[in-house]
Parts: structure tokens; C-alpha cells; sequence
């Protein structure tokens, strides 16, 4: 039997009881209305026609003793109307045939004294109360049967009550028997049904419903089953799957020479290759990782904001001791988002890059070396040539002059090379410290402008420098920020063509000065911006004037040297824009 007529079956009994006690409740009501009704209305009338036949007699006895015959004629035909009235409504009361006809003789024999001519008027007296007093009795008669009839609708009203009652609380119990067996038939399926729900969603894709029923129940319940049964079999694939994937995934993590760690989204290592493990001392999978303070942030970034944090520079190297010794690394940290975008974790790679740090030291050295080596002969080199051009061993040939000349200017850029590079490797090696004063960025970028106005008015080019006085001092090496500057200075003024602009800018950000010169040069390609600031980088093409490449080399180290850092946008055709952050000139500051 299908759920819906068991249903049906459980509560049509109930509908039919309240119908049929509705249906005689109703019938009952409508009976004793019906009965009440007509007794009343008949006693009503009677009662009314003998109050009002009392008072006709009383009139008639007047006019007939004043000879008023008008008025006697009225009250005679009231009186007899009236007496009609109770002679047609007698009703099955056993006295009031008996009284009724008592009145009409009374009535007869007062009626006929006074129609008399002349009027026996004593006779009308007498037979006046004798009148009066039979209509009295036909009132009482009907006031009684009135009286008995409200306490008879009273009993009956009681009855119809007390077998509502009985009726309603017999309904009541059948209700409450129905529903609670509706209930027993509905509920422990349903109970059922959500304890394997909750069993599933708990992970035990094993639980199952009985569906032994025949009824919809019976169908959820294999259908439910059925579900589960699928989902074993997903998990199952899903998991192997899985297993195979993680352990690809540990055996690829494994292979890398440098440290790899994946970190939780509670900053517990959830997995580390040998490297890793064998440097930060890790023993168990599921430990919390505190990092070095260089990657705390990152990390912490990475988490919560799915920041990456990615190095390229040595500048960004990490040191730390692992195998008796010092490794330098580059540090990668990169979140890892779920497909709706959530943080599932953060990866953390340490790319071990000593030899080439070493490398680049002993290329610096090297630099160095070959730089002071050949900065002496240099010397005597251009001491030689301008006393042979000054002519003070004698006079010269126009072509040996010509010559001369040629031979000057290549060994001054020669020495403007070495000079760029031992000032290069002295602030790669932090062997040149700064000197921080507090200076205003208005200063700064005044002395900038002076020293390139000659060469910018040459060409044409406009050197502007906005209001800066709102903006806070900054800590600088006045010398060597100023070389900074200079650097930047004279490539917008070689890479802006005539009536062009250069600007110089400033605003506070937080505790740093963001300082901005922009200029509307020949631009930069975008391919080519990640490299301008390697040393010995130049953009290719023939329109470039010659260079040595290191001055933005130069400029990088020397805004890293006072813990700042420096940026680059351009647009081909449309100019260039470099920005640079310096610390903010805080008293007491050494």
C-alpha cells in the first residue's frame, strides 16, 4: 500500500465522525429552533390578544355607560377580533378548549347586555369582571406553556450539549490515535532516513537504509542506498587516485636539490622534501613551522592574502647555515588557491643559489681588481696625452692633434668605465657606507635639476620641478643620492628629443617618500624593462647614443643601500617614469 493512501485511509475515519456530528449537530439545532419558535409564537399571539381583548371591555364599559356609541361600536368589534384570534389559535394545551370557550360566553352575554337598547348597564358591570377574569386565565394558561416550554428547550439544549461533548471528545481521542499512528508511519522512516544522511555526511558511506517497505519510503530508501553505494565506489577511485597523485607529487618534491616545504593555511607543514627537512631541522610532517624572520611576512602574506612573493635579485638572498657551512638562497613563496578561490595553503621554494653568489662575488672582485690595475697606467695614459696636447714638449701636427684628441676622449670614457665600476663593486660589497643626513626633497631635486640645466637647455628639453615643501625630509647620503639622481637625470635628458619634458615629483606614502622623475622620451619596450636595471644592459638599437650600461645598474644599489627601492614604467613614445621610496628623516636617526 502506497504511503498516500494509508495516509488517506488513517484519516477518513476522522472526517467522517466529524461530519456525521457536524450533520447532527446541526439538525438538532435547527429542530429545537424550529419548535421553540412555533411554541413561542403561539402563546405570543394569545397573550397579546387577551391583553388587548382586556382592555376593549374596559372601553366598552365606558362608552356604554357614557352612551358613547361610536366608542362602544370600536371597543365591541376589538374585543370580538381579539376573540377571534384566541378561538383560532388554541393549541394542544388540554385546558385552554375549556377556557377559550368559557371567554366566548362570557364575552357573548357582556357584548349582548350592551348591544341591548336601552343597555342593561348592570348586567354590563357584573359580567365585566367575569370577562376579565376567564381572559386572565387564558394568559396564565399560555404564560405557563411559555415557561414550560423555555425549561423543555433548556433540557434539550443541555442534552445536545453534553452529547457535543461527547461527540467532540470522542473525536478528539480518534484524532490524537490517527495522528500519532500518521505520525509512527511517517516519522520512523524520516528518522531513519536522517541518521543515514547525517552517517554519510560524517564519512561512513558504508551505513544503509532497511528498504524492506513497499510504499514511497521503500523507494527513498533504495535510492539513498543506491547513492551511498556510488559514493563508496567514487571515493574509492578518488582516493587511489589521489594516493597516486600525492605520492607523484612527494616523489617530484623529493627529487629537488633545494628546500621545498608546503605550508597549511595554519602555517603547519603539510609537506617538506629532504632539503628542507635537513635544513630547518623538521621531524614531523604536521609541526608548525616557524620561518626566518626574512619569510615571516611573506608567508603570513601568502596565507591570508595570497600575496606571492618572488626573487630574482641577490639583494633578496636569504643566508642561512646548513651543512656545516653558509648557503645562499632565493626564496619563492607562492599561495596555493582552491578552484572557488579559497587559501589552501602556501609553497615555500629555496632555491639554492651559492655558487652563483659566488660567482657574482668573484666577478665583482675580479671587476674590482682590473678596475684598480687599470686605473694607475690609466692615469699616466691621460696625464700623457693632455700635456702632449697641451704642447708642452713641443709642437704638434694638425693630424697628430686630431689624433690626440680621438686618443683623449676614448681614454676619458675608459676611465669614466673604471670609475663606474669600482664604485659599482663598492656598493655591492656595502664597503662604501652612506653618510644619512636630513634633507629636504626639494634640495634634493633642485642641485638634480642645476646640474643638467646647461645640457637640457642645449637641447631643448624642460626641467620641471613641482612644489615639494609639503612633503617630509628624507634620510640620504646627500653625495651619493645625488649621483643617483644625476644617473636618472642625464638618460631622460639623452632620451628626450627636443621640446620635451622632464618632471620631478614627490609625495608622502606612510613612513617612505615616493619620488617620481618622469620624462617624455623615446620609452623603453616592455620586453625589454624587467632588465634595465642589470648591469651592462643596454636597450638595442642604433638611435641609442653609446654607454657603459651600469649607471641604472649603479642607481639600483645605491637606493638598496639606503633601504629604499626603485621601480620603472614606460610606454614606447610616450616617455618614461622612474619611482623611487626613501625613508622618511626620523630625529634621533644615526
Amino acid at each position: 500500500m502506497t504511503l498516500r493512501r494509508r495516509l488517506l485511509l488513517a484519516v477518513l475515519p476522522l472526517g467522517l465522525l466529524l461530519l456525521l456530528l457536524g450533520g447532527a449537530g446541526g439538525w438538532l439545532l435547527l429542530n429545537l429552533g424550529r419548535r421553540s419558535d412555533a411554541i413561542l409564537h403561539e402563546n405570543y399571539d394569545s397573550i397579546r390578544a387577551m391583553v388587548q381583548l382586556t382592555d376593549a371591555a374596559d372601553r366598552l364599559e365606558r362608552a356604554a355607560l357614557a352612551g358613547d356609541r361610536a366608542g362602544y361600536t370600536a371597543a365591541r368589534t376589538e374585543l370580538l377580533d381579539q376573540l377571534a384570534v384566541e378561538n383560532g389559535n388554541i393549541t394542544v394545551m388540554p385546558d385552554e378548549p375549556r377556557l377559550a370557550a368559557e371567554l366566548t360566553i362570557a364575552a357573548t352575554e357582556f357584548t349582548t347586555a350592551g348591544d341591548a337598547d336601552p343597555p342593561r348597564l348592570a348586567d354590563v358591570r357584573r359580567l365585566l369582571p367575569v370577562v376579565k377574569a376567564a381572559a386572565t386565565a387564558v394568559l396564565r394558561l399560555n404564560q405557563d406553556e411559555m415557561e414550560r416550554a423555555n425549561r423543555a428547550a433548556q433540557r434539550t439544549a443541555t442534552r445536545s450539549l453534553v452529547g457535543f461533548t461527547i461527540g467532540f471528545l470522542l473525536a478528539a481521542a480518534l484524532a490524537v490515535l490517527f495522528t500519532y499512528r500518521v505520525v509512527a508511519a511517517v516519522g520512523r522512516p524520516i528518522h531513519e532516513l536522517t541518521g543515514a544522511v547525517r552517517a554519510v555526511r560524517g564519512g561512513d558511506l558504508t551505513h544503509r537504509i532497511p528498504d524492506g517497505r513497499r510504499d514511497e519510503f521503500g523507494e527513498l530508501a533504495s535510492a539513498f542506498n543506491d547513492m551511498a553505494e556510488q559514493l563508496w565506489l567514487i571515493k574509492q577511485t578518488n582516493y587511489r587516485t589521489l594516493v597516486r597523485a600525492r605520492e607523484a607529487a612527494r616523489a617530484t618534491i623529493d627529487s629537488f636539490p633545494s628546500p621545498v616545504l608546503v605550508i597549511d593555511p595554519e602555517g603547519r607543514v603539510e609537506l617538506a622534501n629532504p632539503a628542507a627537512r635537513r635544513l630547518f631541522g623538521l621531524t614531523a610532517p604536521a609541526a608548525v613551522w616557524s620561518p626566518p624572520d626574512a619569510l615571516r611576512q611573506p608567508l603570513a602574506d601568502a596565507l591570508r592574502d595570497q600575496r606571492a612573493y618572488l626573487t630574482d635579485t641577490f639583494d633578496q638572498a636569504l643566508t642561512l647555515r646548513a651543512d656545516g657551512g653558509e648557503r645562499v638562497y632565493l626564496p619563492q613563496v607562492r599561495p596555493i588557491r582552491g578552484d572557488r578561490g579559497d587559501t589552501l595553503g602556501a609553497a615555500v621554494v629555496l632555491d639554492d643559489v651559492t655558487q652563483f653568489r659566488l660567482l657574482d662575488q668573484l666577478k665583482g672582485d675580479f671587476v674590482a681588481t682590473v678596475g684598480h690595475e687599470l686605473k694607475t697606467p690609466l692615469t699616466g695614459l691621460r696625464m700623457a696625452v693632455h700635456l702632449l696636447l697641451e704642447e708642452a714638449v713641443g709642437p704638434l701636427a694638425p693630424k697628430q692633434v686630431e689624433l690626440l684628441i680621438d686618443a683623449r676622449d676614448n681614454a676619458e670614457r675608459l676611465f669614466a668605465l673604471v670609475e663606474q665600476l669600482l664604485a659599482l663593486a663598492r656598493l655591492e660589497d656595502r664597503r662604501e657606507f652612506l653618510s644619512l643626513e636630513r634633507i629636504p626633497v626639494e634640495d634634493l631635486f633642485r642641485r638634480a635639476a642645476d646640474a643638467v640645466t646647461v645640457r637640457a637647455a642645449d637641447k631643448a628639453v624642460s626641467v620641471i620641478v613641482e612644489d615639494t615643501s609639503a612633503v617630509p625630509p628624507v634620510a640620504a647620503d646627500p653625495v651619493r643620492f645625488g649621483h643617483a639622481l644625476d644617473n636618472l637625470l642625464t638618460n631622460a635628458v639623452t632620451y628626450t628629443p627636443p621640446g620635451g619634458t622632464i618632471t620631478l615629483s614627490a609625495s608622502a606614502d606612510g613612513d617612505r617618500v615616493r619620488l617620481t622623475v618622469a620624462d617624455t622620451g623615446v620609452g623603453i619596450p616592455a620586453d625589454q624593462l624587467p632588465h634595465v636595471f642589470e648591469k651592462f644592459f643596454r636597450v638595442p638599437g642604433d638611435d641609442h647614443p653609446p654607454g657603459t650600461g651600469l649607471g641604472l645598474a649603479i642607481v639600483r644599489e645605491i637606493v638598496a643601500a639606503h633601504d629604499g627601492d626603485i621601480s620603472c614604467e614606460s610606454t614606447v613614445g610616450v616617455g618614461t617614469t622612474f619611482r623611487l621610496a626613501l625613508p622618511i628623516w626620523k630625529e634621533g636617526r644615526a
